[in-house]
């Protein structure tokens, strides 16, 4: 199984349902190797990765994305950066249990 495709699928089939599909564009992959493409457009970047990742990450977004692109990150916060606001999302699993996920925003 392709991850980066998988992971595509379900983004595409994730905006569906809530009638954005039309208005945006959705990518998975390896952000850093978008350098040298126009990412100014971009309004949010949604990025899954460990706090070292995101250590590396964040000055690339920050020097290609325009002024007040959001950020937003999975579990994992980017050190030494204050957050914009952060957002606890609770569900229960298959096993019947309740797992919990933090979501921070950076205003970049």
């Amino acid at each position: 199984l392709d991850e980066a495709l998988h992971a595509a699928g379900v983004a595409r089939l994730s905006a569906a349902p809530e009638g954005v599909a039309g208005r945006v564009e959705l990518r998975c992959g390896d952000a850093l190797a978008l350098a040298g493409e126009e990412v100014t457009s971009v309004g949010a970047m949604y990025m899954y990765m460990t706090m070292r990742g995101m250590r590396a990450i964040y000055p690339w977004a920050k020097a290609h994305a325009a002024p007040g692109t959001r950020l937003i990150t999975a579990q994992f916060r980017v050190t030494g950066v204050d957050h914009h606001e952060v957002e606890e999302v609770t569900y229960t699993d298959a096993r019947g249990v309740d797992l919990t996920f933090r979501f921070y925003t950076y205003i970049l």
